[in-house]
């Protein structure tokens, strides 16, 4: 699982400006954990239904900071309150 600040610091690298290009979620693959390989080459796999689903994606095929950012919110590690 990847830490929320982590998530977070990748998206807003590229996407402080503007939405990111596919080049730009090859670039930070790693940091947040997709497998950008099986994303663009198997349309079936979970990377690949998520971040290109055409309600996910906008029509000029960016990524869109906010949708990531929530996308985020709801699937990565956020830190306790108690710790």
């Amino acid at each position: 699982m990847v830490p929320y600040v982590v998530f977070r610091s990748a998206i807003k690298r590229y996407g402080y400006a503007t939405d990111l290009t596919d080049k730009h979620m090859w670039s930070i693959a790693g940091e947040i954990m997709l497998d950008a390989d099986e994303m663009y080459n198997n349309p079936k796999s979970s990377f690949a239904l998520v971040y290109l689903d055409e309600h996910f994606r906008s029509q000029d095929k960016r990524h869109s900071v906010q949708k990531l950012l929530r996308l985020g919110w709801l699937c990565c590690l956020h830190r306790s309150l108690e710790e």
